[in-house]
Parts: C-alpha cells; structure tokens; sequence
C-alpha cells in the first residue's frame, strides 16, 4: 500500500481540527462572580432599617431589603429608593427630602411623604423593577462574599492601631492582579489616616476579621493610583465617628452600621443589618467591578 504523504500544513490544520474539538468538547469555565446587581446600590441595607440624619445626600441608589426606611429633614437621593419587608414596608421621606427616581416597596407597603417631599414617581405594587433588582442584589452579594472567602492570602497584617493624628501606608503586594490582605482589626483614633497604596491595575480585598473603629475626623484614603471601583473593605463590624470621617472603596459589614455626623463614603456601603447615619452623610457611589 502506498503511504500518503501530508505537508506541515495539512499536519497544522488537522491537528488545529482535533485542539477545536477537544476544546469544544471539554466543560467551561465558570464565569467570573462579581457583586452583580449589588454594584447598582450605593447604600445596600440586608436584613435591617434604615434611618438617614438630616441633610443626608447619596449620590446613587439606595436599597433596604428586609427593613424599614426613614429619611431625616432635607434628604437627597440622586437615582432611587428600593424597599422590601416581610411585613407591609414602609418608607418616610422627611420635611423637603427628595428622591429623585423612583420610590418603590414590595406589595402593600406604604410611603409617607412629609411636607415638601417628593419621588420621582411611586410603586407599591412590589412589581417595579428595582423591587426585582434589590432581591437579585442580596443573592450576588452572598454569592460573592462567597468566593472571597475562598481567595488566597497575600498578606498577613498585625492589628492597625493609629493614635491621635498619626499615619500608616499599607503597600499592596501583587502588581496588575488580586491582593488578599488580613488584618485582625483596624483602630483609627482621630486625625489618623490610613493610607492603602496600589497601582491603576490592582484588585484589592481588604478583610478587617474584626472591627473597624474610625474616630473624628479620620480616614481610609487609596494612593498610588488604586482605583475605588476596584477596592472591597471587608469588616465584621463598623463604627465611625462624628466630624469628616471618610472612606473609600466598597465597605462590606457583617452586622449593623452605625454612622456619625459628617461621614463621607465615596465608594458604596453593604450593612447585614440596621443602618443608622448622623446628619449631612455624604455618600457617592461608585459601582464596584471585582469579580473572581
């Protein structure tokens, strides 16, 4: 029998043809998880109440999944207000509070518009579709808070205790991928900044594995390019002080958060419980994008 010849080429392309099929044959990945449709909620309440203080401003989205909501005198949120409870939900909008999209509540709830108050327009049908947005929104939270837990350290902190008017700069390890950092807890008395150092490029999970305590007037500032919408600050539990306190990135808390006067949030706030905030919060959204 005469044997066939095959050029390189025709090697090439048949080997191409067997690497295609394998290929195809072979399962997919798993898509990476990310916050999902809890990115679309500047102020995410899970499991809790919300009551805002007076001259409150979010720039973004709120969501009170389970809870109640109450917004002090001359409140301003930018998009919408979303609320769910197990029982009829009920929102108030205080004397001049504005929302500037929709007010919206599961079935049968209530909203309670003081003097001067306003929504863009109301449902309390529990059809809207930020009703559907905010359940989807608690799931991909759970769902990613998931797969952050099983992340990889990259690194292992002692405990953060800044003194009055003192300063820290934590430099992240990984260029131009995920960074993992512990820390047992973070104390920051007041004045006190803490700075968290990364490039443009960086992904940054930061777990605080027990409080997070931020005096008067202190802060959580991102330098050397790390961006907001790639930072995620995991704590179990939060405290934050009255007077210009701030912080940066989305802010995770495994229970309730109690807020002071004169807070600045410029990134997004997850609470698993009741969120209580001092007059003139100021939050502005900025919609997370890590997934893993």
């Amino acid at each position: 029998m005469d044997r066939v010849r095959m050029s390189k080429a025709s090697w090439t392309a048949m080997a191409l043809g067997i690497a295609f099929w394998v290929g195809s044959s072979a399962p997919l990945h798993a898509a990476p998880v990310g916050l999902g449709a809890a990115a679309d909620f500047g102020l995410l309440v899970d499991a809790g109440d919300l009551s805002m203080g007076d001259h409150s401003i979010v720039r973004g989205t709120v969501g009170v999944w389970h809870g109640d909501s109450e917004l002090g005198y001359q409140c301003y949120v930018t998009r919408d207000l979303a609320d769910t409870n197990i029982t009829p939900a009920s929102v108030t909008l205080g004397e001049s509070t504005h929302v500037v999209g929709q007010c919206s509540t599961s079935a049968g709830g209530t909203i309670t518009l003081d003097t001067g108050a306003t929504c863009g327009s109301q449902d309390t049908t529990g059809g809207a579709a930020r009703i559907a947005d905010l359940n989807q929104a608690v799931l991909d939270e759970e769902a990613f808070e998931t797969v952050v837990a099983g992340l990889p350290t990259t690194q292992t902190l002692p405990a953060i205790n800044l003194g009055f008017s003192q300063t820290m700069k934590v430099f992240d390890a990984v260029h131009g991928g995920v960074n993992v950092i512990h820390v047992p807890s973070v104390t920051l008395g007041n004045f006190a900044v803490l700075y968290i150092s990364g490039g443009v490029e960086d992904q940054l999970v930061f777990v605080i594995d027990g409080p997070l305590s931020i005096g008067k007037r202190a802060k959580i500032v991102l330098i050397g390019g790390l961006l907001k919408q790639n930072t995620f600050i995991d704590a179990q539990s939060l405290t934050i002080a009255d007077d210009y306190s701030s912080m940066q990135g989305t802010v995770h808390v495994e229970g309730g958060c109690p807020l002071g006067e004169e807070v600045t949030i410029n990134g997004g706030l997850i609470c698993d419980g009741t969120v209580t905030t001092g007059k003139f919060l100021r939050l502005n959204a900025v919609a997370n994008q890590l997934a893993f």
